[in-house]
């Protein structure tokens, strides 16, 4: 509860009414949410761009991993 309190603005610690304490513990992680919104937007056509090249790779990777972790084993 004293955690709670500190991280508050000192206009939501006026309040008294429990139906608009969330919404003002809320209100200031307005901006992050947005940021994190815009970050996926950035980062959604990487995903795209990359999810043919990780298709293509699976089978490779299936393809030496035994090889590889034979070696391991000798070393």
């Amino acid at each position: 509860m004293i955690l709670t309190i500190s991280l508050l603005s000192s206009k939501a610690m006026m309040i008294c009414n429990s139906t608009q304490y969330l919404p003002a513990m809320l209100k200031p992680l307005l901006p992050l949410q947005e940021l994190l919104f815009s970050l996926q937007q950035f980062f959604l056509p990487l995903q795209q761009f990359f999810l043919p090249l990780q298709q293509f790779f699976l089978p490779l990777q299936q393809f030496f991993l035994p090889i590889l972790l034979k070696i391991l084993a000798i070393l």
